[in-house]
């Protein structure tokens, strides 16, 4: 209480109030009433305002005791009303129908025609475009609903990003209302990419000289295939043989030469490191 303020004078009036309030209104002036009835309105309003402060604290214990994800879920559910409680079960049943569909495309074990998996998948680029899609990566975290970051993050994505609508939903009651990520990517894996070609984008060269097989793109391999040109080989190039010394070798002398440089290369001693025992880059031996 501010030093300037009697304490007398403040007993005074509380007195004072206590007296018109227990008196019957009939016996009060105009003015009186007025300000009883302010009073009743005051004391009603701070009264609701404290029973909210305590409903939320309340709640806030009762999520953060909660162990499971169920146990989270239920306390959130009890919030809604009849309606929204029902037209989200509804569209949860619908979702996890089509969750159902979806995994029999993926595991092929659906059973029907092209056209029909066609159809299927122009009706799931249309559900997509009116419901979005749901993103399940949160499920990963243990015990979401406490870890504040990953809640909030979800949510304000939710709110910023139209597509992802439906996560909050499910982070909050845990019901789809869209196509989850964990059911809708495997499908779109399976179904809706375009294959690329599992044809061989490689060819192979084999030298008539040494016999060895080069691995080469398709194109050079069609290059090479009809003309008179032989194809530099791999292992003749790295023993640098030129041209006319790898025409006069035979095909023995050759394989000792390919043998001697796999030798040589699987046996390299200190000289041929170029950092030292520190991890320095050793300039004298690496030049």
């Amino acid at each position: 209480m501010p030093p300037y303020v009697k304490t007398g004078v403040v007993e005074q009036n509380a007195a004072r109030i206590r007296e018109l309030d227990s008196k019957p209104a009939e016996e009060l002036s105009p003015e009186e009433q007025r300000k009883r009835t302010d009073r009743e309105r005051k004391r009603a309003e701070r009264k609701a305002a404290k029973d909210k402060v305590g409903q939320a604290e309340a709640a806030q214990r009762a999520e953060e005791a909660c162990e499971t994800a169920e146990e989270f879920w239920a306390t959130q559910r009890a919030k809604l009303s009849p309606e929204e409680r029902a037209k989200f079960e509804a569209l949860h049943a619908e979702i996890l129908e089509w969750c159902e569909v979806l995994r029999d495309y993926t595991n092929g074990t659906d059973g029907t025609s092209e056209q029909d998996k066609a159809d299927t998948m122009q009706d799931v680029k249309n559900l997509i475009e009116r419901l979005g899609e749901c993103d399940t990566g949160f499920f990963c975290v243990p015990k979401f609903w406490r870890d504040k970051g990953i809640f909030q993050s979800v949510i304000n994505r939710a709110k910023a990003v139209p597509k992802f609508r439906s996560d909050e939903i499910l982070l909050r009651y845990g019901w789809y209302s869209a196509l989850p990520s964990h059911v809708l990517e495997p499908f779109r894996r399976e179904c809706m990419t375009k294959r690329m070609s599992k044809e061989k984008p490689y060819g192979e060269i084999v030298c008539k000289d040494c016999g060895y097989t080069n691995i080469v793109p398709k194109e050079i391999a069609l290059i090479y295939q009809g003309s008179k040109h032989t194809y530099p080989c791999e292992w003749c190039r790295a023993m640098n043989t030129v041209m006319p010394e790898r025409k006069s070798l035979t095909t023995e002398e050759i394989h000792e030469r390919i043998e001697a440089y796999k030798a040589a290369k699987n046996k390299s001693g200190p000289e041929d490191q170029i950092f030292d025992s520190f991890g320095r880059v050793d300039w004298y031996n690496s030049k």
